[in-house]
């Protein structure tokens, strides 16, 4: 996913050209992998739907980025302390290199590894809510035709579920759904981006235990 587009605010949108911002628009819309538009009528249309579409992409860019980000570098934002390993006695074996260096914290011992996240955020109605995984509710708003796409898939999940909480939805999409013409694996952060895109296109609610 390209991280690096420009972000701006209403005023500085609304200061550009009307093809300016049509252009704009559409570098979102590639990135959120949704359509382009080739035309706007009226600048106040080009500018609402430039604005929704670069939400979305920070939306999608923070959540991607929090999944890719390097567990060394997570460890020492959380306040851990990274040491170098002490010299080998033995002249033949290799010396650590900064990929190898031990993390600790004081007290305790900390693998470089990374906990599955408990929760997510997005702006719903202008504000910023944040979602339990394994409590917060996903429910059906409407259907979808296409039911071998992921929000078919989606959709399947949360009927085949009791209580179809994030947690599950996921799991059930992770073990059940395999991604079309690609070899990656689906994962619990792929199919939680997934079920963020379908509560921003009006398929899907979020709701608080």
């Amino acid at each position: 996913m390209n991280t690096n587009l420009t972000i701006r605010t209403e005023a500085q949108i609304t200061e550009l050209k009307l093809s300016e911002i049509t252009a704009i628009n559409n570098e979102f819309a590639v990135a959120n992998g949704t359509k382009e538009t080739k035309r706007f009528g009226t600048k106040p249309a080009a500018i609402k739907k430039c604005l929704a579409n670069q939400a979305a992409y920070v939306e999608q860019r923070d959540q991607y980025l929090a999944d890719n980000k390097d567990p060394v570098e997570d460890f020492i934002e959380q306040g851990g302390e990274v040491t170098q390993c002490p010299p080998q006695k033995n002249p033949k074996q290799k010396a650590p290199t900064s990929k190898s260096a031990l993390l600790s914290t004081k007290g305790s011992k900390a693998s470089g590894e990374r906990k599955p996240a408990n929760s997510f955020s997005m702006n719903i109605g202008g504000s910023r809510i944040v979602y339990d995984i394994p409590t917060t509710l996903v429910s059906v708003v409407k259907t979808t035709d296409k039911t071998e796409s992921m929000v078919g898939m989606l959709i399947q999940a949360i009927e085949a579920s009791l209580e179809p909480t994030v947690e599950e939805v996921a799991e059930h999409v992770v073990t059940n759904y395999k991604r079309p013409k690609s070899a990656k694996e689906v994962d619990r952060s792929f199919v939680i981006r997934k079920i963020k895109r379908a509560v921003q296109k009006g398929f899907l609610k979020l709701e608080t235990a």
